[in-house]
C-alpha cells in the first residue's frame, strides 16, 4: 500500500493546541522531522505513537490520519473498525488481563 503523501488532519491539531512539532516530538519520543513526516503522510504511525498522540489530544486516532495510514496498525492492533476505544484503553484491558492471569497462577502454585 503506498503512502497518501497528503497533509493529514494531524497539523490542524497542533496548530489548534498551538503546540509545535519540537513539542509533539517530545512527547512520541522522536525528532521534529518524524512529526512533519507524519502531518505530511510520508510515515505510518507505530505503535506507541498512536498511543501518545490518543493521549496528547483525547481523540481517537481516526480523527487525525487518514484510514490509509492506519489500515497495517488496526490489522496488528485487532481493533475492529468502528471500536471507539482508544489504543492506550486496548493496551491497558490486555495488560489487566495478563496480571490477572498471573495472579491466578500464582494462587494455585500456592495451593
Amino acid at each position: 500500500m503506498a503512502l497518501p503523501f497528503r497533509r493529514q488532519p494531524l497539523g490542524k491539531f497542533l496548530h489548534a493546541h498551538k503546540l509545535t512539532h519540537v513539542e509533539v516530538a517530545l512527547v512520541l519520543d522522536c525528532n521534529p522531522a518524524r512529526v512533519n513526516n507524519l502531518i505530511q503522510g510520508r510515515s505510518y504511525p507505530t505503535g506507541a505513537e498512536i498511543a501518545a498522540l490518543e493521549k496528547l489530544f483525547s481523540l481517537p486516532i481516526h480523527n487525525m490520519f487518514e484510514p490509509a495510514l492506519l489500515k497495517f496498525y488496526n490489522a496488528q492492533d485487532g481493533r475492529e473498525q468502528g471500536d471507539s476505544r482508544t489504543s492506550f484503553d486496548i493496551h491497558m484491558e490486555r495488560a489487566r488481563r495478563a496480571l490477572d492471569d498471573a495472579r491466578r497462577a500464582l494462587d494455585a502454585s500456592e495451593s
